[in-house]
């Protein structure tokens, strides 16, 4: 999955809010790219492992008035995996690597339920 945006006339607002360490990005951009196997499955349980990789920019680009650096691009590698209890209830285990900020790497650990 790709996204990319542009937000306009961002030049004037971030002049009025000079020294604001937040200003309005010009552009903008993110993509993802996941796959995932179902290893085990027997009634109603399943083992599912995936892996995700993401790249992404949420301040890209800034109007020329903005004095704000331009960051690099992250990007995150998820390894993880789904284990089906019942319909519509998963427990998942995942853990994040990110390249630029590695002080965000985490271990998550979560219950959903869909119904």
């Amino acid at each position: 999955m790709y996204a990319k945006g542009t937000i306009s006339n961002t030049q004037a607002y971030n002049a009025s809010v000079a020294g604001n360490p937040t200003p309005i990005p010009a552009s903008f951009y993110g993509a993802y790219a996941q796959a995932a196997y179902k290893l085990w499955k027997t009634q109603d349980y399943s083992l599912t492992p995936f892996a995700r990789y993401e790249r992404y920019n949420t301040a890209k680009s800034y109007s020329a008035s903005a004095v704000a650096a331009v960051a690099p691009d992250e990007q995150v590698w998820t390894l993880g995996t789904n284990f089906t209890i019942g319909e519509g209830v998963v427990l998942k285990a995942d853990y994040q690597k990110f390249k630029q900020d590695n002080t965000k790497d985490r271990l998550n650990l979560s219950v959903g339920y869909s119904f």
